[in-house]
């Protein structure tokens, strides 16, 4: 079968995505466990609250039988830890590799704008962090950099 993109089909959520910039976005860092570690966190606005979007590298794992499969914590939470969204689901890895995609609402995108983001271990040992700033005129070449390597 040859794919072509002209041949994609776009899933209702999928579709919202191709081709915009994100309202905000986090570049992910290893810390001192995993330095290593580097992604990036997309947040889109949507009509039923905002969509979630992490692909994170060079995650630590073990190799198991069929494959490096893990799972890994997504936390994001405003200063001091006053608003701390909890619905968010595992990022689930691939050898070292994790993508995921998730609407959560009714949430606003501004309202994560500030927020730090963690990626945790099964241990609780965090790997990377960063925080959510706002993709804006001014800094949109940024993160079409950052989020799309361009």
């Amino acid at each position: 079968m040859n794919s072509r993109i002209s041949e994609i089909r776009f899933s209702k959520w999928g579709g919202l995505l191709f081709g915009r910039v994100p309202f905000g976005a986090a570049a992910l860092k290893g810390g001192a466990f995993s330095p290593s570690v580097s992604g990036k966190l997309s947040v889109y606005s949507a009509p039923s609250g905002i969509i979630l979007s992490a692909e994170v590298f060079e995650l630590p794992y073990v190799p198991i039988c069929g494959g490096g499969r893990q799972r890994y914590g997504l936390r994001i939470e405003k200063e001091g830890g006053a608003t701390e969204w909890r619905e968010l689901p595992d990022l689930l890895g691939n050898c070292g590799y994790a993508w995921a995609m998730t609407v959560i609402g009714p949430y606003a995108p501004e309202e994560l704008i500030g927020a730090s983001v963690s990626v945790i271990s099964d241990m609780g040992q965090v790997l990377a962090s960063g925080k959510i700033q706002r993709v804006s005129e001014r800094n949109i070449d940024f993160g079409r950099k950052m989020l799309y390597n361009i």
